[in-house]
């Protein structure tokens, strides 16, 4: 009797410390999402304000192309970004999702040309700079 009242008791033990292990490592996957979403955003702005300051510099018919090396996967899923403007002139939100987990970031960029809007797969985007506009394509 007492042997078995000990493999119920071990039982029970064993399960509650996968579960609890479970939920941890689910969390984890979930802050390292929001990590890697945020750094994807950032990246991007950068390279936004980057092709911004360079189309500054172009002459009236010049071009340039810049490439934003974003990262294929963020915690070993596939992600997406959303490129929208706001009420305000040259500001642009840059929303990145996840297609893993619920989480999903958002940035704000400001810019001084007009920037294409649209929604792109995750992974690296080319960046096309003229004097008077920034568009944003999937490679």
């Amino acid at each position: 009797v007492g042997y078995a009242i000990m493999l119920v008791v071990i039982g029970i033990l064993t399960s509650v410390i996968i579960l609890g292990a479970t939920n941890y490592v689910g969390a984890q996957r979930t802050d390292v999402t929001r990590t890697e979403l945020t750094v994807v955003g950032n990246h991007l702005a950068a390279d936004l304000t980057a092709a911004d300051s360079l189309a500054g510099s172009l002459s009236s018919t010049g071009s340039a192309t810049v490439q934003s090396d974003l990262a294929e996967f963020v915690a070993g899923g596939s992600y997406r970004i959303e490129i929208a403007g706001t009420d305000s002139d040259h500001e642009y939100t840059i929303t990145v999702h996840s297609d893993r987990e619920d989480v999903t970031r958002t940035v704000t960029v400001m810019t001084d040309h007009d920037v294409t809007t649209g929604a792109f797969q995750g992974g690296p985007l080319t960046l096309s700079v003229t004097p008077d506009r920034l568009e944003v394509t999937d490679d």
